[in-house]
């Protein structure tokens, strides 16, 4: 009848076809309508709460002009590698996420010490060493990051096994954490810090292929450095020579 016709048609908009077919089920469709929009009201917090997570990173770039857009930088020459690497979308969304949120643990680090202009000392550098596992504690409560905590605990393992926090080597890393590493350590070497200037390319390709195999996976160095000779991050607005 009309009736159960504009309950369809409902349905159909709200993407809910697993009932579609059903003889009579215009009560059932109606009732899965309703849990629809129950579920994507609940989608909509979560995404309002994972936007406030996202605010907590840009205070921490923001607390310092040498770091400010330090994650966003990251998460954009993270995608770009990704892309290159031609990895499933869903993995790329991942990592994106994962690369803005990887350094909210700082927020639990000492501005005196995140802002050093010297060496540190073996007590502050241990302070520095907590931050990914500050950044998964900060991250565990909501669910729909639960995915891309391990991507955040691990992205300054080394692939040699003597990164931290817990000494993971080569594959045994997630390939997310190895991408963000590599993304992570260039903007490192290619802006401004309080302890020196800004490296120039070619001194950061000769350190990425000096610890290519070491320090970091050999086959996502070589599409950055790749990405560099041809000019694509310059491009990107991530690094002026």
């Amino acid at each position: 009848n009309p009736q159960d016709n504009s309950i369809r048609q409902k349905a159909l908009k709200a993407r809910i076809d697993c009932l579609l077919g059903t003889s009579g089920a215009g009560e059932e469709i109606l009732i899965a309508v309703r849990s629809f929009a129950r579920v994507k009201s609940l989608n909509s917090q979560v995404e309002h709460i994972e936007d406030a997570f996202y605010g907590f990173v840009k205070i921490i770039d923001s607390k310092d002009a040498y770091t400010k857009g330090h994650s966003e930088r990251v998460t954009k020459i993270s995608k770009a590698i990704a892309v290159n690497m031609s990895l499933p979308k869903e993995k790329i969304r991942m990592l994106e996420k994962a690369a803005k949120l990887h350094d909210v643990g700082k927020i639990g680090i000492p501005e005196a010490i995140l802002n050093k202009p010297g060496t540190l000392t073996e007590e502050e550098y241990n302070y520095i060493k907590m931050h990914p596992v500050i950044s998964e504690k900060i991250c565990s409560p909501l669910l729909s990051l639960h995915p891309i905590l391990p991507i955040i605990r691990h992205h300054h393992e080394r692939y040699d096994g003597k990164g931290y926090p817990d000494g993971l080597s080569g594959e045994d890393i997630p390939l997310e954490a190895r991408i963000i590493a590599v993304a992570d350590c260039f903007d490192a070497m290619s802006t401004k810090r309080p302890y020196r200037e800004r490296l120039p390319k070619e001194r950061i390709v000769s350190i990425f292929n000096a610890g290519a195999g070491s320090q970091w996976d050999e086959s996502i160095v070589s599409i950055l450095v790749k990405m560099l000779n041809d000019g694509l991050i310059k491009n990107m607005a991530l690094y002026n020579p």
